[in-house]
């Protein structure tokens, strides 16, 4: 049984009668800016303010003070601590995330505790939740909490493989310190108070006066939090939540009791053991800690589960992963390693499943947490209770035939499953041998995605509507249990376009199409007349002019389509016509470019000098042409069959549509007629395309159709982003790889 504060305290004086000298969690603390001209922030380039819809400002404080170090008694209880080494100096960093204009600050602080696992601080209640922070206006804080993290920043110099990437931060973080991780719980208890004091050494007031600070921290400082909230809780806290973490972590990092080598007690440090190790239960504030299935995937200690209370909420989450990092982050720069970037999707060998990118978005339910734990604070409603996953004799999660998991809480993927999500992920073998280790780490704890493929799936669903109807069913009820906000129900929603709207849809893109064929013709034309000279003006010049107005006429029966058919805006894809005009347009002079490079005037070659040249580069042109009408032909048909029997039902399964080739038309015109042109008109001159040359110019005209289709591809993704509203990842769609080639 915990002992009870009041008791706690009692205790701690008549046994430590020196304790009215040593810091305590209610100490002062002194801020100050880092230093001017030294070296560059760091935070993970993941998730930054500047990606966010609202207006955020960052900035970064360091934070000095004395904290005290605690240990246990010879035989430990969770919550009796004493004091072991008093007024420990440290000088810590804090960056602070807000909304710019102060009226959007809703009064509550989120306090995360940085994760160290790599080494490094890393901000994973950030990644996860970013976007419901913003829309809540709430105040984040993350705060560097570990000797790893203060060693990378002070000594490393923040970079994250040295000595393969260089230093960034030079001698900024020269003056932090904290030189025992067991001072960072008084530490954090300090920064916490002076955040809600009027205190003129904090940042925040008096133009955003908090009313509530919540307490963050997943895996390693998941633990973290366990004897945080256990053992250190005090009234300016109002609550914890434990993200994908199970027991406490260590309260000092001296040498433990357990070890054979361990001097005798009180020089060495106790551990809790078993149950003791849980997070209390009887707090007087919030506690929820929330496990996702990786958490979970080797097997449920059933010692480790724990009931729910009043204050206390316990969770474990179907199909989650682990990690939260978004799978497009930029791991390694391009030209570190190479010409191409590395990024965090290319650290596994099979399709990932994110807790922040999904498909099973974990994020969602956590967003939803964080809703019901302000809920609770500011109104006293009763959060929702979780259910348990099912587990086999072994205490191993139950699974179905598709090895998905049993029970937990479950989005509508994991009920309506289109594919098997297993853990782990192995690690992609072909990564440079300094990043194997923690690719293997980060996608053990991503887990893996396994799309059924179009039989099973047509066995399982051959009512798409149907499908459409119950996976929606999900979403609300999910909805009304309160383990979904509205925000991210709305990102879920699947739908059956009615007519008016599916022919809004088609229509707005076969007029796209027939935009981007006039801009087309109008650039091959500017650059057959450039090439024999018979232009008044420039080449650049001339494919924007549109001298006999077609691209115009073709843009005008857009708006007028838009007109006639789109009374009805529908739920997904297109439905502005300017935008769909202007990524046709932007489509095509783009695409030229990259073949041709910045300055079309300087890249065609002259008829008169080299005939040969000016002649592959015309033919080339248009048959890149005719590739890209094929494209966008080709997924418009797609579309247009899908919205009709409702396996096209969100922009997801919209852009799926992209690339679909089921008659083989696309390969026709953007490899085998492709390549035939470059055959006739281009053996001889594989030099005149300046945007193939990586950096020498291609060997065959094999290797030139590829550059080119590759190039076509890129641009029909980005414009169809661009015009139907939709997220396709086109880097990796141009070429199945995350390398840059398609901006």
């Amino acid at each position: 049984m915990r002992t009870p504060l009041p008791l706690l305290v009692i205790s701690m004086t008549l046994l430590l009668p020196s304790l009215g000298s040593a810091a305590d969690a209610n100490s002062p603390v002194s801020v100050t800016l880092p230093p001017d001209g030294v070296g560059d922030i760091f935070v993970l380039p993941i998730r930054l303010v500047a990606d966010l819809e609202q207006d955020y400002t960052e900035e970064e404080f360091f934070v000095s003070g004395k904290a005290n170090v605690y240990t246990y008694n010879e035989v430990p209880v969770p919550g009796e601590i004493i004091l072991r080494d008093p007024n420990v100096p440290y000088t810590t960093r804090i960056i602070i995330r807000r909304p710019t204009v102060p009226s959007d600050f809703n009064g509550t602080v989120v306090i995360e505790w940085w994760n160290s696992s790599a080494g490094f601080d890393s901000d994973p209640v950030w990644h996860a939740s970013a976007e419901y922070f913003a829309r809540k206006g709430i105040v984040y804080v993350g705060v560097t909490n570990s000797t790893d993290s203060i060693s990378h920043l002070r000594d490393d110099g923040c970079s994250l493989f040295p000595p393969f990437l260089p230093e960034t931060c030079g001698t900024r973080y020269a003056t932090l310190s904290l030189p025992e991780n067991g001072a960072a719980f008084e530490m954090v208890s300090q920064i916490a108070h002076m955040l809600k004091s009027s205190s003129s050494e904090n940042p925040l007031f008096p133009d955003y006066p908090v009313e509530r600070i919540f307490h963050a921290g997943q895996s390693q400082q998941g633990g973290s939090i366990v004897t945080y909230a256990t053992a250190f809780h005090f009234a300016s806290n109002d609550g914890y939540f434990i993200q994908a973490a199970g027991g406490a972590r260590r309260i000092n990092f001296g040498i433990s009791c357990l070890d054979p080598n361990a001097p005798p007690y009180p020089d060495c440090t106790p551990r809790l053991q078993g149950a003791d190790r849980l997070v209390a239960t009887d707090l007087p504030v919030p506690v929820y800690r929330a496990h996702t299935e990786t958490d979970l995937s080797s097997g449920v200690d059933p010692n480790s589960r724990q009931d729910d209370t009043d204050t206390f909420r316990y969770y474990e989450m179907a199909g989650t992963s682990h990690t939260s990092v978004h799978k497009t982050g930029e791991v390694i720069p391009a030209g570190l390693l190479g010409p191409d970037p590395i990024f965090l999707e290319e650290f596994c060998e099979f399709p990932s499943n994110s807790l922040a990118d999904g498909p099973i978005f974990g994020s969602y339910l956590y967003n939803a947490m964080w809703e019901n734990m302000e809920a609770q604070v500011v109104s006293a409603t009763a959060p929702p209770m979780g259910t348990l996953f099912e587990t086999d004799a072994n205490s191993q999660i139950a699974r179905d035939k598709f090895d998905n998991a049993r029970g937990g809480i479950r989005l509508p993927q994991m009920d309506l499953p289109t594919a098997s999500y297993t853990f782990p992920n192995p690690g992609n073998p072909n990564l440079p041998e300094f990043l194997l280790d923690i690719a293997t780490l980060q996608c053990s704890l991503l887990g893996s995605v396994i799309a059924f493929d179009e039989a099973t799936l047509a066995s399982l669903y051959p009512d798409p509507v149907a499908f459409v109807n119950d996976f929606n069913q999900k979403v609300e009820d999910l909805l009304a249990a309160r383990f979904l906000l509205e925000e991210d129900a709305a990102k879920l929603r699947l739908f059956v376009e009615e007519k008016d709207q599916q022919k809004c849809i088609v229509g707005l893109n076969k007029n796209m199409a027939k935009v981007a064929k006039a801009q087309g013709k109008d650039i091959c034309a500017c650059i057959k007349d450039g090439s024999k000279d018979k232009l008044g003006g420039t080449i650049e010049d001339c494919t924007t002019a549109d001298a006999k107005g077609k691209v115009a006429k073709a843009q005008a029966k857009t708006i007028s389509k838009a007109g006639s058919d789109c009374s009805t805006t529908p739920d997904f894809g297109p439905s502005d016509p300017d935008s769909v005009n202007q990524a046709a347009i932007s489509k095509e002079l783009d695409l030229i470019h990259d073949i041709f490079g910045s300055d079309l005037d300087a890249a065609i070659e002259d008829f008169a000098t080299n005939k040969d040249g000016a002649k592959c580069q015309i033919d080339a042109a248009k048959a890149a042409k005719k590739c890209q009408d094929t494209k966008l032909a080709e997924f418009n048909s797609c579309k247009k069959a899908g919205l009709k029997d409702a396996t096209v039902h969100d922009a997801l399964t919209l852009a799926d549509c992209m690339g679909q080739d089921p008659k083989g038309k696309i390969a026709k015109a953007c490899q085998s007629k492709l390549k035939a042109k470059l055959d006739s008109k281009c053996a001889g001159t594989l030099d005149v395309f300046p945007g193939c040359n990586d950096p020498n110019a291609p060997g065959t005209t094999q290797e030139l159709a590829d550059c080119l289709d590759r190039l076509v591809e890129c641009r029909v993704c980005l414009g169809l982003n661009a015009a139907d509203n939709l997220a396709r990842d086109c880097d990796d769609f141009d070429d199945g790889a995350l390398n840059g080639s398609c901006p």
